[in-house]
């Protein structure tokens, strides 16, 4: 009853439990894969039976997961950027007990930008990273899971609203990506993923973006969730606006 909610159950961080400051969060049939920042690491929970989830397994390297932020599912892989080893990580989840690291790109390889990635949303065969100290959004192939390659990239320059991206969605043609210095939200075209383009962003302060963070989209409408404006706008097609 959505007027109602109520408790089911929980599990923490603890003895072999990874959650330490836990950030990104997928689900997939009976298992949840939950990113941790402090841990830097990938936790698998069992979820089959809402009142009693259970740790099932674990990744952890404090090198290649430091900092693991955010994370994205795709296939019998999970696409997981960490932002402190500059890196997007491919993982093999194909058996949830035995997780495995299968490849990763790092800053700068074959002029990747992702220093500082943070999110990463995959669609077919190419993963879109928001890079928030590179200021860019990063195009990568990953139709081989073990040889990731740059596509290309766009930045933050003159109109284009890169300066520290958070988050990233992508639907058709499109991604939206919300930025906390930029205090906005920026939409490229990336039909052709060799050129993204531009094509508009809505900044405040006529919108409630000050530190622009989550972004979800449903149908014809955006979501945003403000961390500082204190504020989750509606944002949809024909600037229509409404404050939750």
């Amino acid at each position: 009853n959505p007027n109602i909610p109520t408790h089911v159950s929980s599990i923490s961080d603890g003895w072999s439990v990874y959650l330490n400051e836990a950030r990104g969060l997928k689900k997939v049939w009976n298992y949840l894969y939950v990113t941790s920042y402090w841990d830097d690491a990938l936790q698998i929970i069992d979820v089959s039976n809402p009142n009693t989830p259970t740790a099932v397994w674990s990744i952890t390297d404090s090198s290649r997961l430091d900092w693991a932020h955010n994370i994205t599912l795709s296939g019998s892989y999970a696409y997981v950027t960490s932002t402190r080893w500059d890196s997007l990580q491919i993982i093999d989840i194909s058996n949830p007990a035995s997780p495995s690291f299968v490849w990763e790109i790092t800053d700068w390889t074959w002029w990747a930008l992702l220093n500082g990635a943070i999110s990463v949303t995959v669609d077919g065969d190419y993963a879109y990273v928001a890079s928030s100290i590179s200021d860019a959004i990063e195009i990568i192939d990953i139709s081989i899971p073990n040889t990731p390659t740059h596509v290309s990239s766009i930045s933050h320059w003159w109109n284009v609203l890169l300066d520290a991206p958070i988050d990233i969605i992508k639907e058709w043609d499109f991604i939206y990506v919300t930025w906390l210095n930029s205090d906005s939200i920026e939409i490229i075209d990336v039909a052709n993923i060799n050129t993204p383009k531009h094509i508009s962003n809505i900044a405040t302060p006529n919108w409630d973006l000050t530190w622009a963070y989550w972004i979800v989209k449903n149908g014809d409408y955006i979501y945003v969730a403000s961390f500082t404006s204190d504020a989750l706008e509606k944002i949809g097609r024909a600037s229509c606006r409404e404050r939750v």
